[in-house]
């Protein structure tokens, strides 16, 4: 029996994964990648008897497993520049953004507009994030529901850094 399939070792390695879920929740949220989390940390696994031991090497082993997904998950980003645009467009305050990509340095600007159609700030990012839809999205929805008659470049910026994905609806991508 392989150590993935070992009941100790599934028992033990639930634990580890359920207690790192507080530094990786977004990463630990995702059904795959806790399977890819359990398969890969096999080889990190003893069974010396010494519950503790076993569960800190475990533990440092999982953690190893997770930053190397973390960093394969960064660099095979799932949302693309149609997605992206297509997305935004069709949001309710979509008219208040307009996202184009430079051709020749692959860089996206976001800008946002008041209710009035005048310039409320810009953002440029040198690559696509799985995040932008939902931030871009917030901002829209921020500069809707303004009050003021003049926005500040501040202001697109502070509702796009206060943005969190775990307190809206997942969004498609």
């Amino acid at each position: 029996m392989t150590s993935h399939q070992d009941p100790k070792y599934l028992a033990l390695v639930s634990d580890v994964i359920e207690g790192l879920k507080e530094h990786y929740h977004a990463l630990l949220s995702d059904e795959d990648i806790v399977r890819r989390v359990t398969e890969r940390s096999a080889r990190f696994y003893r069974d010396t008897g010494d519950t503790q031991a076993d569960y800190a090497r475990l533990r440092d082993g999982a953690e190893k497993v997770i930053d190397a997904i973390e960093i394969e998950e960064a660099d095979h980003g799932t949302l693309d520049f149609a997605t992206l645009a297509k997305e935004i467009e069709e949001h309710e305050t979509g008219s208040l953004v307009a996202v184009n990509r430079n051709e020749v340095n692959g860089y996206i600007t976001f800008r946002f507009y008041d209710n009035a159609g005048e310039l409320a700030g810009k953002l440029t990012f040198d690559e696509i994030c799985d995040d932008m839809i939902g931030r871009a999205k917030a901002v829209a929805d921020h500069l809707a529901s303004s009050e003021f008659a003049i926005l500040y470049q501040s202001e697109v910026e502070n509702a796009w850094d206060a943005y969190d994905a775990d307190s809206v609806p997942p969004m498609k991508a």
